[in-house]
This record gives structure tokens, sequence and C-alpha cells, in this order.
């Protein structure tokens, strides 16, 4: 419809208009030769912006006695302000007690609300008519006024490129606009609205399902997204955990800020199965129906291996034969499309096993420590025999092993069960482990100089050759060897340390896995007096800690000598090159702790004794 078409249109139904407030006004009557608006150009119409100020309708008056009424009209009668009405037509009339005239006021109304006055610079054509009333206007745009269309009514950011920009709204002569600012930066998702369910797996807000670039300039780097605390690792939105709603995703480079609306949809109703009383079955084992609990008709499906099942009349049903399946397990999906909701689809897995043996024993874990405590082992279906090979493992309640009353050992547990009704049975067995642990123990030895280490001695269980430990303090790693006994190890600060103890699956600790010690304050480089006596060491052969002997480079002169629990000297040196083997006349002497004194000189002329044990092991 052409302007002067709708113009004349006014004009008709403002004669109508007329007629029909005649009969209520008794004592007027319309009469525009006597009492006369005319507004600009002889128009019966003025148009006028809601943004635009008060105006005094006296000055389209053809007296100045007389007074104005209708919608917009104030009280004084006279001006007539367009901010109180909302866009469209309004009546207004004029009378000078005896006589009426009335015309039109149309009140433009073009509003962009603040929060979608801002446009990111590739956003797709955005259309204009949503923000204008009545809308049989033209729009335009500068300083690039092919960033509007008044074809499409649309603008296109792209277009209009980064910086402010007008956009203008006319119906005649009057001409209303709005400002809109175009930035910087690009953040778009595959539609204005994306919608998706909470079981649906998180968004990539980085890249499109073709690896093309939602946003610039480019992720990182300052620019980063925000808004929602469903966003994982930075840059993947995820509909389970932001839950059902509307959600703002906003991208920003710290200057400009572009946004996007992600909707996510819930379940009215979630797909589920009606439980069966055993999924275990014979051949010749009576059908049995899966059951969904879809409410409407043809929106539940059943399917195996990606294909689709034939289901009953309403999708929601299957029937499974026993005998159409060879031996082996199936993972039956039933899925329920929610259309009386937001159209989500969910879905519920049953694992069916048609098998020639229906005895069941699983247990998820073979080898256990003996100080694992209980665990779980189930049986099914119940009902059945359970034998073991030897009696020194214990079942609890046909339901959990009982380790810490059970024998160290390997154990075979057979489930025997028969099923007279379904004219078959089955046997089933599992084997089990159960390990001796290793009593784990370590004796600390301090130097308390800062350059002499520290020694670390493993004096627990033997350890079996066929097991291997890994050892270390905190992060520091003692040796690459893993079967050593001894370590030496120098200390940066003082401290308290744990010593960790891992082990591999041929073995177990009977005493846990980590030993705190503590370090203490070390003293200078530079001290004289920097000697260390260890109170342990393994004359074994092994190269690793076979001797006894006082350490240190600031002793200058000493003796040493070692007694055993009775008092009788073993062995006696003056030269701390000299080391005790732990032999006494050419024979090995046995584990056990002796006692030493050891007098020493020191290079500053200062001496000192020390007394204490040692402890023998090999």
């Amino acid at each position: 419809m052409n302007s002067q078409l709708f113009y004349n249109c006014l004009k008709i139904l403002s004669v109508l208009c007329m007629v029909i407030c005649c009969s209520f006004l008794n004592t007027y009557s319309q009469n525009c030769s006597v009492v006369q608006i005319n507004f600009p150009s002889g128009e019966d119409t003025l148009f006028i912006c809601s943004t635009s100020p008060p105006i005094n309708l006296m000055n389209f008056a053809s007296t100045t006695t007389g007074s104005y009424s209708g919608q917009g009209v104030q009280a004084d009668q006279v001006t007539f302000d367009p901010s109180t009405l909302a866009g469209g037509f309004y009546e207004i009339a004029y009378t000078d007690g005896i006589d009426f005239c009335t015309r039109i006021v149309g009140v433009i109304s073009f509003v962009i609300p603040i929060e979608d006055q801002y446009f990111c610079k590739d956003e797709k054509p955005i259309g204009l008519l949503k923000y204008v009333e009545p809308k049989i206007g033209i729009f335009s745009g500068y300083p690039n006024s092919g960033a509007v269309s008044s074809l499409n009514n649309t603008f296109t950011p792209e277009s209009a490129g980064v910086g402010p920009y007008t956009i203008t709204y006319s119906i005649g002569n009057v001409i209303c606009e709005q400002q809109v600012t175009v930035g910087n930066i690009h953040f778009n998702l595959s539609s204005d609205n994306i919608s998706r369910c909470t079981n649906e797996p998180p968004i990539n807000l980085v890249h499109t399902i073709n690896n093309e670039p939602n946003i610039s300039p480019a992720f990182g780097n300052g620019a980063f997204f925000g808004g929602s605390p469903a966003i994982v690792n930075g840059q993947f939105f995820d509909p389970e955990f932001a839950g059902p709603g509307n959600h703002y995703v906003y991208y920003t480079d710290g200057i400009d800020t572009c946004k996007q609306l992600i909707t996510v949809l819930g379940f009215d109703t979630f797909a589920e199965l009606s439980p069966l009383p055993n999924t275990k079955f014979c051949a010749a084992s009576d059908p049995v129906t899966l059951i969904g609990n879809g409410i409407t008709n043809n929106a539940g499906y059943f399917s195996l291996d990606g294909e689709f099942l034939n289901t009953g009349t309403n999708g929601n049903d299957f029937e499974f034969i026993p005998s159409d399946y060879p031996d082996g397990a199936y993972d039956f999906i039933y899925g329920y499309i929610d259309v009386e909701g937001d159209g989500c689809q969910s879905r519920d897995t049953i694992t069916l096993e048609v098998s020639s043996t229906i005895a069941d024993v699983s247990i998820t874990k073979n080898i256990f420590c003996e100080s694992d405590g209980s665990y779980p082992i189930s049986f099914s279906p119940t009902g059945g025999t359970i034998s073991i090979s030897d009696p020194g493992i214990v079942i609890i309640d046909d339901s959990k092993l009982d380790i810490d009353s059970s024998e160290v050992g390997n154990y075979t547990i057979y489930y025997e069960y028969i099923d007279a009704n379904l004219g078959c049975s089955g046997l089933d067995s599992v084997q089990i482990e159960i390990q001796k642990g290793l009593d784990i123990n370590f004796e600390f030895t301090e130097s308390n100089c800062s350059n002499i280490a520290d020694q670390i001695t493993y004096i627990g269980e033997a350890i079996p050759e066929n097991v291997i430990l890994t050892w270390s303090i905190d992060d520091y790693e003692l040796l690459p060897d893993a079967d050593s006994t001894s370590f030496s190890v120098d200390w940066d600060y003082p401290g308290n340390y744990n010593l960790v103890v891992k082990i591999d699956s041929a073995g177990c600790t009977s005493n846990g896995d980590v030993i705190a010690f503590e370090v203490a304050e070390r003293y200078e480089d530079d001290c004289q007096n920097r000697y260390f006596i260890p109170n342990v060491f393994t004359p074994n052969d092994d190269d690793k800690n076979d001797q006894f002997n006082i350490l240190g480079d600031g002793v200058m002169e000493m003796e040493l000598r070692v007694f055993d629990r009775w008092g009788n000297q073993v062995f006696e040196t003056t030269d701390q090159m000299n080391s005790w083997d732990g032999t006494y006349d050419g024979s090995e002497l046995a584990n056990g702790v002796f006692f030493y004194s050891a007098e020493m000189v020191f290079e500053d002329g200062t001496s000192k004794t020390e007394k204490g044990t040692v402890t023998l092991l090999r």
C-alpha cells in the first residue's frame, strides 16, 4: 500500500468516526470549514516521532480560543506529548464550544533497545521491523546507505563497517533515527538462537562442525568466552551442565563484546525401560517384551547395533525372542522423542545375554592384598550353588569376599545354576589371588651437614625377586635402581617429608605405602666438623652400604671401636679409610645391634667423642 492510498483510507476512517462521534455530541457538530485544524502541506494526518519533544497544537488551529482533546493531549488542552503513546494513529479534536473538527496524529515509534544497539562486525542481516510502529515507513542509513535495505527492512553490520552508524525510519517528510555501533569483533553460531537438548554433546564455541571459525579475533591472547558457568575448558558450552533455559554467552577481546543466545531444552519424559527379572536366557527360554515408558504413539523406538527394530503399534514395546539370537550379549537401545515437550530425545539401554549357560559369577578385581578388607562378588541368577577349590577363602552372605579372614593363596570360585523351568543349566567360575603383604619399613639417618648426604635404609621384610618396588620422597626420586635398599639423599631444605612406596601388581604392602619423617636444620657448607656416622649397614656384598665407618672430610684424627652386646670388642681402627665389614676374626657376625665409640679430632683443633648403636643387616 502506497502512502497516498493509506492517507485516503485514514480520511475515510476519520469521517466515519466523526459520524459516530456526532451521535454522542448533542450540542456540537463537526464543521471543519468553520473550526479548522490545518496540518502542514494540507495533510489530514500529522506524523511525529515518539522521541520528539511535545508540540503546541494551537499552531495548527484556525482560532486561539478553543481547546483540544484526545489521547496524547495534555491537561492544558493545548500540548500534545508523543512520548506518552505507543506507535500508532490517534484522533485529536479541536472545538470552540459550538463546532469541532478532528484530525489524525501518527506517532512513529522507532526505538532500538540499548541491549540491541551493539552489533558484531560479521553478523548476518538484522530485521528492523520489530523496532518500529506503524510498519508503513521506509528505512535508510548513513554514512553507508548500502548497509540498510528498504526492500527487506534489514541492517547488515558487515556492510556498515566498524564504528557508529545511524539508521533512519521515515513516513512522509518525518524522519526518526536511532544510533547503533558495529564493533571490531565477531562471534556468530549457526543461528540466532542455538537450541540444544540437555543430553547433547558440548558446543564448540570456537569452530563450527565443519571446522570453520565462529569467532574473530582468534581465541586466546586476551580474547575469551564468558557469561555462563557451563563453559568448559574455556571454549565448550555444556548443555547438561547449563540446564534447561536461556543462556547468554559472550566473546570479548577486552574492548568489544559479542553475545549469542543458547537455549537448552529439557525433558518432560526421559526414556526408561521397565526392568526384567532376568537378563540371561537360554535359547529355549520364552520370549519377553521390552517395554518403554513413552506416552505418545510413534514417539519411541528400539534399535540394536545401529539398526531399528520392528516394534509394537506405538513404538514403545519390543518382543525379544531368545531363539532368534546366537550366544552372546546384546545391547538393546530404547529411544524416546519427547514430542509433547521440547522435542528432545533420550535413550535407555538394557543388555540381554543368550548363552548355553545361564550361571554367572562376576567380580571387577581378581588380585588382592591380605589387608584389603572385603570386596563385592555377585552370583546370578540367585539360588545356585557356590563352591571353592580351597576352603581358605571366606565368602560372606553370598555377596562379598572377606579378604581379612581369608588365607594367602590362589582360589577358583565356582557357581552352578540349574533352571528346571527353562530346561537349561550352567556353570561359571572366576580366579582369585590373595597376596601376602610386605612389611615395609625404613630407617633414616641424618648427617646434619649440608655437604654430606643423609642415608635412608630399607629394614623391612625381604623383597621377593618377582616384586618390583619404586621409591620416591615426595617428588624426589631416590634412585633409578628399583631393588636398591639404601639411598643417599641431599636435601635443600629442612622440613617434613613422605617416603612413598609404589609396588607392582605382583606384590602389595601390609602396613601402608607412605612413611613420614622430618629433616632438621642443616649446618652451613663451611662447617669444620663435617662427619657422619651411619646407624645401619648391610654387608651382603651388593656394593650398597656394605661397610661401617665414619664419613666426613672435616675429621683429621680418629679412633673407632665396635662392641657386641656383651661388651666384647669386635673391631678397632684409627684409619678413617678402614671400614668394618661385619666380621670378627674372619667370621661373619649375625644380624644384631652393636655399640660403637668414636673419638675424633677435627681440622679446627676441636675434638669430640660420639657413642651410639649401629644395626647390622644382611
